[in-house]
């Protein structure tokens, strides 16, 4: 009797050490793919992050993609890297980054390094990222591969970690940069981005009423220079308020907000024109800072 029941012990011991065992894997989380890459080819041997284009001396080819794992919160996804001189002084190529086939950024870049950054939606899990570059060189020295850049860093980054004044928006005012923002730059110790058009700014609003913007900014050579009506439109296109920019000013507008985020885009008419030298982009116009109260 005594053996049966030390035999019957020991199965139910056994069966909860396998049910414990069984709950403890269902609680595991599965394998994710890292926040970041940035050192190679290390970064490179995750079975998660599936490069596609991606060498492990940091060269990417004209199309690569990986996947990322964004955290919580608002992060931003940034890109840093470097074109290569190989034949011409004045080359140029254009990339575009997408975000599970959505495109977040466009920029055209020169040679040298570059930062891309672009707001993403609060969308926390796996996602599959793509560089797209339009104009490909060749690696010389009997190379031979085709390539868009050389690739240090891609991965989200909390938008918090950048330091006061590393922007034209400090970070905790309630303001994100959203899409068509050129790349930040600093020229004669003044940081700045350019403008084509309609340029996204998202506020985050406590509550309905009005906000009230300062933008300190200047005329681009897309506008040869000259004065305009910078306005601001809501997602729909209609216009909520505008200002007279003469040259390089602080401008005010005052915009109707709801509780929560609101959309806006900063709106020229006219302009276009093409910019003396050797960048192809149209710059209508340039912005120091932005600040709310």
């Amino acid at each position: 009797m005594r053996a049966r029941h030390a035999l019957a012990n020991r199965r139910e011991a056994a069966i909860a050490v396998a049910l414990i065992g069984l709950l403890g894997a269902s609680c595991e989380r599965p394998p994710q793919p890292p926040t970041s890459i940035s050192r190679f080819p290390a970064d490179l041997a995750n079975r998660e992050l599936k490069p596609a284009g991606i060498f492990e001396d940091g060269w990417i080819s004209p199309i690569a993609s990986l996947n990322l794992y964004q955290p919580e919160g608002k992060p931003l996804l940034i890109v840093r890297g470097m074109v290569p001189k190989i034949d011409r002084e004045d080359y140029r190529t254009s990339v575009e980054v997408r975000v599970d086939r959505h495109v977040v950024a466009r920029q055209s870049l020169g040679l040298g390094e570059f930062t891309l950054e672009a707001q993403v939606p609060a969308m926390p899990g796996k996602h599959r990222i793509e560089l797209t570059f339009d104009n490909p060189q060749i690696l010389p020295a009997g190379d031979g591969r085709a390539i868009g850049s050389r690739l240090s860093f891609a991965g989200f980054e909390p938008a918090a970690r950048r330091a006061v004044g590393t922007d034209i928006v400090a970070p905790g005012t309630g303001i994100r940069l959203g899409s068509c923002w050129q790349v930040l730059e600093t020229f004669h110790n003044e940081t700045f981005r350019w403008v084509t058009n309609d340029a996204r700014i998202l506020i985050a609003a406590p509550r309905a009423g009005t906000q009230r913007l300062e933008i300190a900014l200047a005329s681009g050579p897309g506008l040869e220079g000259k004065s305009f009506v910078l306005q601001a439109r809501d997602p729909s296109g209609r216009q909520v308020a505008a200002v007279e920019v003469r040259g390089r000013q602080t401008a005010e507008l005052l915009l109707p907000v709801e509780a929560g985020e609101n959309d806006f885009r900063l709106h020229v008419d006219g302009g276009g024109h093409a910019t003396p030298g050797k960048d192809p982009r149209i710059l209508n116009f340039r912005v120091f800072r932005i600040e709310a109260d």
